[in-house]
C-alpha cells in the first residue's frame, strides 16, 4: 500500500468515526437539544461578516499570520484600518 493510499484510508476511517458519532448524537437527541441547533454556525472569527469580495484576501492574510488582526479574532476583519502587516521574514 502506497503512502497516499494509507493517508486516504486514515482519512476515510476518521470520516467514518465522525459520521458514527454524529449518528449516535442525532439518535439520542443530543444534537437537537443544543442551543445552536438550526442556527448558522458561529465561528467567532468575523468571516461571515466580511464582505464577499474581501473574504479571500483577509483569509490569506490571516492564514499566513501576516496581520495583527489574526491575534485577536474579535477584531478581524478590521477593514484594514487596524491592520499592521508583519515583515514577511521577521524570523531571519
Amino acid at each position: 500500500m502506497t503512502p497516499e493510499e494509507k493517508r486516504e484510508r486514515r482519512l476515510q476511517m476518521l470520516e467514518d468515526d465522525i459520521g458514527r458519532a454524529l449518528d449516535v448524537s442525532q439518535r439520542n437527541g443530543e444534537l437537537r437539544s443544543a442551543p445552536s441547533w438550526g442556527r448558522p454556525l458561529q465561528l467567532g472569527d468575523g468571516y461571515a461578516q466580511t464582505p464577499g469580495e474581501l473574504r479571500m484576501g483577509f483569509k490569506i492574510l490571516k492564514d499566513a499570520n501576516c496581520c495583527n488582526c489574526s491575534k485577536n479574532s474579535s477584531n478581524w476583519p478590521c477593514g484594514w484600518k487596524n491592520c499592521v502587516p508583519r515583515p514577511a521574514f521577521s524570523h531571519l
